[in-house]
Parts: structure tokens; sequence; C-alpha cells
């Protein structure tokens, strides 16, 4: 089964080309694994800003005041500070050729974080990161529904069967529900990209490791989506106005929707 494509593969074929085999298991599975999205040395400074940002949160008692998103399994906000605040981070070349053929030319950052899974945590329930907007439409509609909303995940360590990596049920983005025993456990490393559709249905996988397993993540979305589902209790960005205007004008479309709609701050 392949679920994966390398971003080196760039430098011995047509972009184009590229995109379509990616585009083409993204659309099939539901995901894929954007293997060396980012180069050794800016994997290793997400590592480092993060873990000085954030490490402290690695210990239970440091997160009992956050959002979770599991038993042992604490959400953060992301500060746009540091390398977050550098465009190949949020606005990857090579990522947003494919996510722009996914979803649309004027896509949108909507919503950035991070979750950890503290040791000790078990595995996750099933779930995908919202509900399927065309289930109202029964199954037909489903199966032709296209993207909207695209989660992208970094892993900050290596991920393995000790300390875990996230399960996927392929193709469960185009049906009403999953089949049980239908998933693909995916493992990934500092670099990689783990990119999933929203409809997609995944569950992490239980840390057994006497160490915190930490992801980012970014959402890209088609400009018109709002997500209505995740950001109850937290804002989707950590963002103000003196940040946006440090923004390159080429990349403020991807955050500037989050200043001009008052409808979110009700979110």
């Amino acid at each position: 089964m392949n679920f994966s494509i390398d971003r080196y593969e760039l430098n011995h074929s047509c972009i184009k080309e590229w995109i379509q085999q990616a585009q083409d298991i993204y659309l099939k599975m539901g995901f894929i694994v954007v293997k060396n999205l980012f180069e050794p040395c800016f994997a290793m400074r997400l590592c480092r800003d993060y873990n000085a940002l954030y490490s402290k949160y690695f210990f239970e008692e440091e997160c009992k005041s956050y959002t979770d998103v599991g038993e042992k399994r604490p959400f953060l906000g992301l500060d746009f500070q540091g390398v977050f605040k550098e465009p190949h981070w949020y606005a990857n070349k090579s990522l947003l050729f494919l996510l722009k053929s996914i979803l649309s030319e004027d896509l949108i950052i909507g919503g950035q974080g991070s979750f950890i899974a503290l040791p000790g945590a078990k595995n996750q329930h099933i779930h995908s990161d919202s509900g399927n907007m065309y289930s109202v439409g029964g199954e037909e509609m489903v199966k032709k529904g296209k993207p909207y909303a695209v989660t992208v995940g970094f892993p900050l360590v290596q991920t393995n069967q000790l300390c875990g990596g996230t399960r996927f049920w392929p193709g469960s983005h185009l049906q009403l529900d999953y089949e049980d025993d239908e998933f693909v456990d995916v493992y990934c490393s500092p670099g990689d990209a783990l990119v999933f559709d929203f409809r997609t249905f995944h569950a992490g996988l239980a840390n057994r490791a006497p160490v915190a397993r930490p992801m980012l993540y970014t959402v890209y979305a088609r400009y018109w989506y709002r997500d209505q589902v995740n950001y109850n209790q937290h804002e989707p960005l950590n963002m103000t106005q003196e940040m946006l205007d440090e923004v390159p004008i080429e990349y403020k479309g991807l955050f500037d929707w989050y200043f001009n709609s008052d409808e979110l701050k009700t979110n």
C-alpha cells in the first residue's frame, strides 16, 4: 500500500508529475506522507524552537489547565515567533504546490498548534477532524465530495512502535463510516509532513516510551471554510495585527481572514 512520496524526487522529475502522483495518492487514501519536506537543518530548528517554548509541557503536571484531545494528550497553541514566523515553515513551496492542487489557489491557514502524546498515553479514540459536511447528502454525495480542509502534521521526534505514530483508515474520507480492521499505522521522522483530509478517520497511537511525542500541525483550507468544531475553547491562530504586518505581502492572504472575519471571534 503506497501512501508516501519523497520531496527529494522533485530534483529528478517534473514538478507537475510529482504533484499529480502525490495528489492521486491523497485523493484515494485520504492522506499522504511527504518524506523529507524540510531539510534536516530546518527540522532541527523546528525542534529547537519548539522545545525552548513548550518543553515544560512534556510533563503531565504542567498541562492540567490546557485543552486536551484525549487522556495525556494536551493541545497547545503555537506562538508566531522564532522559526514559526518564517515562510519556509507555514508556506513551504513544495507543500503549497500540493495543497493548492487539492484545495484551491486562494487557500488559507485555518489553524496552527501542537499536540503532545505524553508517556503513558493510550490509543486515542477514532475520529475525523470534523464531521463530513457531505454526509447530509448521503453516501453518493460523500463519495463525490471534494476536499475542503487538510491537516498537516509535523512530527518533532522519530515515531515508531514504542512511542507511537498515527493510525489511518484509508479511503474513509469518502465513506460515511470506517471499517474497523482496515487501517494502516504510519510512522514518520522529523522533517516529514503527514498530510490528511479533515474527513479521514484516524487516531494517535499509544505512547509507551518514557518521553513525550510532540507533533506540530497546520490546517489549510479553502477560503470559505471555517472550522466550527475544534476552536470553541481557544483561538485557531496565536497572532496579532502586528504579527500579520511582519508577514511578507505574498503570504498575507493565508492569515488575513482571521482579522477580517467578525464571525471567528465567536467560534
